[in-house]
């Protein structure tokens, strides 16, 4: 089964394991209500709807998802999983061409 990042205009699909270990990750670090709020509805319809998440609050979620899905490039969970660790990459880059303004250095 695969789970999605969705845009307003595309998504990127993953499978469900690995959403659900990053979303998860992510809910745990997170402590803004409202990002709490947007990783358990990830979690209940298997979908991250991007840009559904309030404005104030994108550029500090999308940040957090991205070291979260760095963290998981590290972790031996996915090393030997090249279709997770391609899917990571791809929501990483993804992301980042999307959002420019939340990953300025």
């Amino acid at each position: 089964m695969s789970a999605l990042f969705a845009f307003e205009v595309g998504d990127v699909s993953m499978r469900s394991a690995t959403f659900e270990r990053i979303i998860t990750d992510l809910l745990a670090r997170s402590a803004d209500p409202a990002d709490r709020r947007a990783c358990q509805d990830a979690l209940d319809l298997n979908c991250l709807w991007v840009d559904q998440i309030d404005a104030p609050r994108k550029c500090a979620f999308l940040t957090n998802l991205h070291d979260v899905l760095a963290q998981h490039m590290k972790t031996a969970v996915h090393l030997d999983n090249e279709v997770a660790v391609d899917e990571i990459k791809t929501v990483m880059n993804e992301l980042k061409g999307r959002y420019p303004e939340c990953f300025r250095s």
